[in-house]
């Protein structure tokens, strides 16, 4: 049986990883790189199957947020705004050499263009008391039972001719209620549940008519500490594709393409700050990382027409205007699974693997004995694996 060569490497590696997140703790350096390999392996898989198989990965599967959210986002105490000067990405961003090369229009909805930016809040900095005295966020409530605002916002751009979701400023629930409500950290109960970025992005995707299909995320003017010091390593330790030359920092666009296939990518993929677990997921003090892109793509497969997934991160940096700052930008590339790994069906699960310890992966074929040292003791295996898409 035929050995699918564009599917092996990346499952292969995936699983592997896999493993190696159950022994993460036991590595001696680099724990915080290999914790985020292990977190964007687990993403991966959870946009690569289908249910039940990527509940393994990511539970739960499908977010429990959908539509426009215009009532989900009221009653959790979120105030909206439209940013249109955020949406400029050329004049505000210094993108417009990028947005140029791949033929997008940088301008914002204001100015004629395509790009449309949404602010969400949680709390509302001009709500007054009955006297006309500002309220402060530290004292303002909202409709859930003891609800507490937590001055948490997020910035959102879509372009729905290009099929781009842009992440621009950003800072979490969990961060926002450690520095307004003085807990460190913040009680989880009293944290709204409705606070991932992937779940406003799709809001606001929703909001906007589009006719292209989502084609990539941009987390722009990246500049939290943790996903610097993890782009940092990742240049220290990937392969350049053949013909191409090694860096070992981030360039000017069109800057380093980190397939998923590597282990770097998966590390920027699962980047996110060490206090964060399930909707915090992806929290960070800036734009948030390739977590809310991922969450995104695997938590809506059903609305989104089937399983997609991010093939490709590129990172780059551009001069931006307004603060003078070189903060790198990454473009999630999103593709159809089916055009990656082929659609195939009738995968079963079997025991393989004594060497690196993964008690079970996904097999489609029966094994093929490559080798056999003359003892009879040593085999090497080939084993097709595919996934039931």
């Amino acid at each position: 049986m035929s050995v699918d060569t564009k599917l092996v490497p990346s499952l292969m590696l995936a699983l592997v990883l896999l493993y190696t997140c159950t022994n993460a703790q036991q590595l001696p350096t680099h724990g915080e790189w290999w914790y985020s390999v292990c977190r964007g392996s687990r993403l991966n898989q959870a946009m690569v199957w289908s249910p039940p198989h990527a509940n393994d990965f990511l539970d739960p599967i499908d977010s429990p947020w959908d539509g426009v959210m215009h009532q989900e986002l009221a009653q959790w105490g979120y105030t909206e705004s439209e940013r249109s000067q955020l949406c400029d990405y050329g004049t505000f961003w210094g993108l417009g050499r990028a947005f140029g090369s791949l033929g997008i229009d940088p301008r914002s909805n204001f100015n004629h263009g395509p790009n449309r930016c949404f602010r969400v809040s949680h709390g509302d900095t001009t709500r007054k008391r009955p006297d006309s005295r500002q309220w402060p966020l530290s004292e303002q409530t909202y409709i859930t039972p003891d609800g507490r605002v937590t001055g948490a916002f997020s910035d959102i751009g879509i372009n729905p001719d290009a099929g781009i979701v842009f992440f621009m400023s950003r800072r979490s629930a969990v961060e926002s209620a450690k520095i307004l409500w003085r807990q460190d950290p913040p009680s989880r109960r009293d944290l709204p549940a409705l606070r991932s970025s992937s779940d406003f992005a799709w809001a606001f995707w929703n909001r906007v008519p589009h006719f292209t299909p989502i084609t990539a995320f941009w987390s722009v003017s990246v500049n939290n500490r943790q996903t610097l010091d993890i782009l940092s390593l990742a240049f220290k330790t990937y392969q350049p594709s053949p013909g191409q030359q090694r860096v070992n920092s981030v360039q000017d666009w069109p800057g380093t393409d980190f397939e998923i296939t590597s282990v770097e990518a998966l590390a920027i993929l699962g980047k996110f700050s060490p206090f964060t677990m399930a909707a915090d997921f992806h929290a960070s003090r800036s734009s948030p990382t390739g977590i809310a892109a991922g969450f995104f793509l695997a938590q809506h497969k059903r609305q989104l027409g089937g399983n997609k997934m991010i093939v490709k991160i590129t990172v780059f940096k551009a001069l931006q205007p307004v603060t003078d700052d070189e903060f790198p930008t990454m473009i999630f590339w999103v593709q159809d699974a089916r055009n990656i790994y082929g659609d195939i069906n009738g995968a079963h699960s079997v025991n393989v693997s004594d060497v690196v310890g993964i008690d079970r992966m996904w097999e489609f074929g029966e094994p093929k004995v490559l080798k056999r040292s003359a003892d009879g003791k040593s085999v090497t295996r080939e084993h097709v694996v595919r996934v039931d898409l």
